[in-house]
């Protein structure tokens, strides 16, 4: 095994993620690879200084800070402050209200339908012409 598909696995193999064959290869690579010894060394160490970290719970003006961001954030691109709320977890839901009018819903409404018809006509020509799919999209249709 080469030590480009060995560093592959080292991660995992730190790790104890390896079946028993994979591990053992990697095993007797690592005993003639100083190398690759090495990098195992450095990723073991990782290992150990990411489990030795501990959780920090930041300072409650962070969360308000956060807040004006946000609100900030969100006056700027005219979504309604009024679309977040704060759950018990301490995370904060947005929902953006969307400013359409009811004349922009009704004409996307009449686009899709006219867009289906077409569709539809398409399709119905293509598949009754000549006995099937592929032919000709003229002739008429019959009702």
């Amino acid at each position: 095994m080469n030590c480009e598909q060995i560093r592959t696995w080292l991660i995992d193999f730190a790790d104890h993620n390896l079946d028993q064959e994979t591990s053992n290869n990697v095993r007797e690579h690592l005993k003639a690879c100083e190398t690759c010894r090495q990098d195992l060394e450095e990723i073991e160490i990782l290992f150990k200084e990411l489990n030795n970290v501990q959780d920090e719970t930041p300072p409650a003006s962070v969360k308000e800070e956060f807040r004006q961001m946000l609100s900030a954030e969100m006056l700027k691109s005219e979504t309604d402050i009024n679309g977040f709320e704060e759950r018990e977890t301490g995370s904060i839901r947005v929902r953006p209200t969307i400013g359409r009018s009811r004349w922009f819903q009704v004409a996307a409404v009449v686009i899709l339908l006219i867009a289906g018809a077409l569709i539809d006509r398409l399709v119905f020509t293509t598949s009754t012409q000549s006995g099937g799919p592929g032919t000709a999209l003229t002739g008429s249709r019959d009702y």
